[in-house]
C-alpha cells in the first residue's frame, strides 16, 4: 500500500515538473520567435508601404522640359514647367553633341508644384555651336529623367514657326514687322533666351518688310525660333512725296514661344464693296433623309418627325461678312397624300420654318437645324413632301445692303407606310394514308406568339399578321 503512494507521488512530481519545462520552452523559444516573426512582418511591410509609396510619387511627377540659348554668349539653358501635384528636385543635368561629346552637371534646383515657366542655367556647359546639334536631359531625386521637347536643338535649324498674319493692309503702304528677344526673369536677374534664324546666325532680332499691291491685301510672314520671350510690332509707312514716313505702329506684343505659335494683326478695313454675286458667293443646300417609315398605331398611322439640316455657308472670296440672316425652310409643291408641320414656326400654322443667323462670316459654313413633322392620311397607300430652302434676308456687314432671294435646290422626303401582311406561319394536321403532316409544335409556337393566332383544335393551322411590306410614294 505504501509502495503504490510512492508511485503515485513520483508520478504527479513528473507531471507538475513536465508542465514547468513546457512553459519555459514556451517563453524561453516559442514567443521570441512569433515576437522576432511579428516585428519582421511589420518592417516588411513598412518597407513595401514606402516603396509604394516612392513609386506613386515617381509616377505623379510631370515635368515638361524645353531647351534655349542665351542670347548674347549663345550658351544652354532649360526651361522647366512642372505640371504635376509634387514637387520635383532637379539632380543631374546632361547635354550631348552631334560630334559625340557628352557633358554633365550634377545640379541641385527645385521646381515647386503646379509652378510658371522656371529658367534652369547649365552653367558648365560651352556655348553652342552653329554646326552641332544637341540633346538636353534632366534626372531628377525620384530617379525619372526629361528629355528636351526641342530634340535636336539646333542654332541653324530652330524648331519652332511663329506667324505673323497681318490683313487689310492698305495699297501703295509698307509694313515692317519686327520681332525680337524680351527679357525673362531667371533667379530674379532678368536675362534674354532665345534667338531667331537669319541667314548663317542667329539673332536677337529680325525684321521683315512688305509692299502692299492690293487694296486690303493679307499676308503672312515666317520666323523660326528657340524657346523664350519676344516681342512682335508691325510698323505701317506712307511715301510723302520725298521719303517713307511712319505714320502707325501696332504693339509691342509679348508673346512665349514653347511651341509653334500664330499672331494676327487685323487692320481696319478699307473703302467695302457689297458682294457683287450673291447667288454664287452665298451656298445653301439641304440634308434631309430620303425615305421615313410609319406604321398604325390604334387604327391610325402614327406621326412620323425628322431631323432636317440646312447648310449654308459663305466662299472665303466674299467682300463682306453677312448679318441678320433669314433661312427659311418651305413647301414650294403641294404634299402627297400626307400633312406638314415645319419647326421653328415660320407663321402660326407652322406652314414654313424659319431660323435667323446673327453673323455669317466669308469662309464660314454652318448647319441649321429644322425638325419636319409629317402627318400621314389613313389611307394605305405612302406621300412625300418637297422641301426647298432659301436665304430671304442679310445684310452685309460693311456697305449695309441687303440680299436675298437665293434658292437651294429641291429634296423630296417620301412616307413609307408599313402594311399589314397575313400568312400561314405552320400547320398540323391529319390525312387518311398519310398520318399526321406538318409540326407537331405548331400550335404551341403559335399560341406564344401574340402575333399569331391558331385555327383549329389539336389539328389546324397557324395564322400571323406582321409590318413587313412598306408602301412608299415617290414625286
Amino acid at each position: 500500500m505504501r509502495l503504490r503512494r510512492l508511485r503515485l507521488s513520483s508520478r504527479s512530481v513528473s507531471t507538475v515538473l513536465g508542465a514547468i519545462i513546457l512553459v519555459a520552452i514556451v517563453f524561453t523559444v516559442i514567443i521570441p520567435i512569433l515576437l522576432f516573426i511579428q516585428n519582421t512582418s511589420l518592417l516588411y511591410f513598412l518597407q513595401v508601404s514606402e516603396r509604394n509609396r516612392m513609386e506613386l510619387e515617381r509616377m505623379e511627377e510631370n515635368l515638361e522640359v524645353h531647351a534655349t540659348v542665351h542670347t548674347g554668349n549663345l550658351k544652354p539653358y532649360l526651361l522647366v514647367v512642372n505640371k504635376g501635384v509634387l514637387a520635383v528636385n532637379v539632380t543631374r543635368i546632361y547635354m550631348a553633341d552631334s560630334g559625340g561629346s557628352l557633358y554633365v552637371e550634377d545640379t541641385s534646383y527645385a521646381v515647386p508644384p503646379v509652378s510658371p515657366i522656371k529658367a534652369l542655367p547649365p552653367t558648365s556647359f560651352p556655348s553652342l555651336s552653329y554646326d552641332k546639334s544637341y540633346v538636353l536631359q534632366v534626372a531628377t531625386e525620384r530617379g525619372k529623367s526629361y528629355s528636351a521637347v526641342e530634340k535636336p536643338l539646333s542654332l541653324a535649324n530652330p524648331p519652332y514657326l511663329l506667324q505673323v498674319i497681318v490683313m487689310n493692309m492698305k495699297y501703295d503702304h509698307i509694313y515692317e514687322i519686327e520681332v525680337a528677344v524680351t527679357d525673362m526673369t531667371v533667379g530674379g536677374t532678368p536675362v534674354k533666351l532665345g534667338c531667331i534664324a537669319s541667314v548663317g546666325s542667329c539673332t536677337d532680332k529680325m525684321v521683315l518688310n512688305y509692299y502692299a499691291s492690293l487694296w486690303n491685301e493679307n499676308q503672312t510672314f515666317f520666323f523660326k525660333l528657340l524657346p523664350g520671350n519676344y516681342t512682335i510690332k508691325l510698323r505701317e509707312y506712307e511715301w510723302n512725296g520725298d521719303t517713307w514716313e511712319q505714320i502707325n505702329e501696332y504693339g509691342p506684343r509679348s508673346i512665349l514661344i514653347l511651341e509653334n505659335a500664330v499672331t494676327v494683326f487685323k487692320l481696319p478695313y478699307n473703302v467695302p464693296k457689297p458682294i457683287s454675286n450673291i447667288e454664287s458667293a452665298f451656298t445653301i443646300s439641304i440634308d434631309a433623309p430620303l425615305d421615313v417609315f410609319t406604321e398604325q398605331e390604334d387604327g391610325s398611322y402614327k406621326t412620323v418627325t425628322v431631323n432636317v439640316g440646312v447648310r449654308i455657308g459663305l466662299i472665303a472670296a466674299a467682300n463682306e461678312s453677312l448679318r441678320d440672316l433669314k433661312i427659311k425652310l418651305f413647301v414650294p409643291d403641294s404634299p402627297s397624300n400626307l400633312d406638314y408641320e415645319i419647326y421653328p414656326c415660320g407663321d402660326s400654322d407652322c406652314s414654313y420654318g424659319e431660323i435667323e443667323v446673327e453673323k455669317l462670316r466669308p469662309g464660314d459654313n454652318m448647319t441649321l437645324n429644322f425638325r419636319l413633322k409629317l402627318i400621314p392620311t389613313n389611307n394605305l397607300m405612302g406621300g412625300y413632301v418637297i422641301l426647298q430652302a432659301s436665304l430671304v434676308e442679310a445684310k452685309g456687314e460693311t456697305t449695309g445692303q441687303t440680299y436675298g432671294s437665293v434658292l437651294s435646290d429641291k429634296v423630296a422626303v417620301s412616307l413609307c407606310k408599313f402594311t399589314k401582311l397575313t400568312y400561314i406561319k405552320c400547320f398540323y394536321f391529319w390525312i387518311l394514308g398519310l398520318g399526321d403532316v406538318g409540326d407537331p409544335n405548331c400550335k404551341t409556337s403559335c399560341q406564344s406568339d401574340p402575333e399569331c393566332h391558331w385555327t383549329g383544335n389539336d389539328y389546324g393551322f397557324c395564322i400571323c399578321e406582321t409590318d413587313v411590306f412598306p408602301r412608299c410614294a415617290i414625286p
